[in-house]
């Protein structure tokens, strides 16, 4: 599966894309965060999330509907249980049409747009810090 993700940082979760990914693995990716939310509300902790797609191929129009789906079926519980989230990207031209994508459909959660998972999760800490 070209979507990994790591637990090894808690309470972040970093996940990575690599290559191309269709609409199923998405659909299977989207249940497997669905469950880390679930859990996280029911230990009453806030998740980070690092999606880490610089190897990633751009998602097609299916894919891209899928993810526009979860984003909306799963509002609530994203603003519930993500502290934030980071995307990186491996170039400013990605992260200005991400930017303005989230113009249109921002996300429920503070999120950032990095070009390192080092700079994200720097991000994630100031923001744990400032919300304690």
């Amino acid at each position: 599966m070209p979507i990994h993700f790591d637990d090894t940082v808690p309470p972040n979760i970093l996940i990575t894309i690599t290559g191309k990914v269709d609409a199923e693995e998405y659909d299977s990716y989207h249940d497997v965060l669905r469950k880390r939310m679930l859990a996280a509300r029911a230990a009453r902790m806030k998740l980070g999330i690092i999606v880490d797609g610089r190897s990633s191929t751009p998602p097609g129009a299916k894919e891209r509907k899928r993810m526009a789906e979860f984003l909306e079926e799963n509002e609530a519980l994203l603003a519930e249980t993500v502290a934030g989230q980071v995307i990186v990207l491996s170039n400013a031209l990605q992260r200005g049409v991400l930017t303005a994508i989230l113009w249109v459909r921002p996300f429920p959660m503070p999120h950032y747009l990095a070009s390192s998972r080092e700079e994200g999760m720097a991000w994630l800490a100031t923001l744990r810090r400032e919300a304690a």
